[in-house]
């Protein structure tokens, strides 16, 4: 009789309480204790992620449509008044659209207009100031009978030949492939040690030496203007050195005594 009163506690102690959960189902097949919480956290936590991803193709997707429509023209009077007759529109809504639609095209064509304006004063004075630099550069090019004049006007001349305007951007472009472009020509006057703006005073009256028309000097008979002509010549490369200049005065000597 005990036994069975033993076997009988023994199963009331074994069966699970009412309303309790046992430790397998609070746990979950193959899950260590605890981490039942740490997956429905998870869980939440990929939802709220899927709904804003959700949300943001949406507002993608409305972005795309509105781009891909075309933009709305504007009614016209007669629209307008085919509105109102099927009683559409009233006649003071119709004036007001077509209003609107008048300052609104105003409104545009005098942005347009002022930026036009803006635009072609900005590109006006970016031409003013290169052409500045190359008369600060090649003055020369500004003098009349000099070498340098006669090498922009032909290829101005070429420019003009070639249908374009003649304007000061064609001038700026004759400049440009007759002397090289501005930085290019600034660095390299700059960077020449004896260059033609270097001035060397000798006392006593005596002439530079190389003067006095030996192999190395200049040719005489020249005029100080005709001198400092050549040596700025000589120092942007148009002629090799005084010989070159020498030469070049013989071959024009000979062809005016012919």
């Amino acid at each position: 009789m005990a036994d069975s009163d033993d076997a009988g506690e023994q199963g009331k102690s074994d069966s699970p309480k009412p309303g309790v959960a046992s430790p397998a189902e609070s746990q979950g097949e193959g899950n260590p204790p605890g981490d039942w919480m740490k997956k429905s956290q998870f869980v939440a936590a990929l939802n709220d992620v899927t709904r804003k991803n959700d949300l943001l193709q949406a507002q993608i997707n409305e972005l795309k449509t509105a781009q891909q429509q075309p933009a709305q023209k504007p009614a016209t009077r007669a629209e307008l008044n085919a509105l109102v007759a099927h009683g559409d529109l009233t006649q003071v809504q119709s004036d007001t659209i077509w209003e609107n639609q008048i300052t609104d095209r105003v409104r545009g064509e005098a942005t347009a207009a002022a930026t036009h304006v803006v635009g072609a004063a900005e590109h006006q004075r970016k031409v003013d100031s290169e052409l500045a630099s190359y008369r600060e550069l090649v003055p020369q090019a500004w003098e009349d009978g000099s070498s340098e004049r006669e090498k922009a006007s032909r290829e101005y001349s070429f420019l003009v030949g070639l249908s374009l305007p003649q304007t000061k951007e064609t001038e700026l472009a004759a400049l440009r492939a007759a002397f090289g472009d501005i930085s290019t020509l600034r660095a390299s006057k700059s960077a020449r040690p004896g260059s033609s703006e270097t001035h060397v005073e000798s006392g006593g009256g005596r002439p530079p030496a190389g003067e006095g028309g030996g192999s190395d000097g200049p040719p005489k008979g020249l005029t100080p203007r005709e001198k400092d002509h050549y040596e700025k010549a000589i120092s942007r490369g148009i002629y090799a050195n005084w010989a070159a200049v020498k030469d070049e005065r013989k071959g024009y000597a000979k062809s005016k005594a012919r």
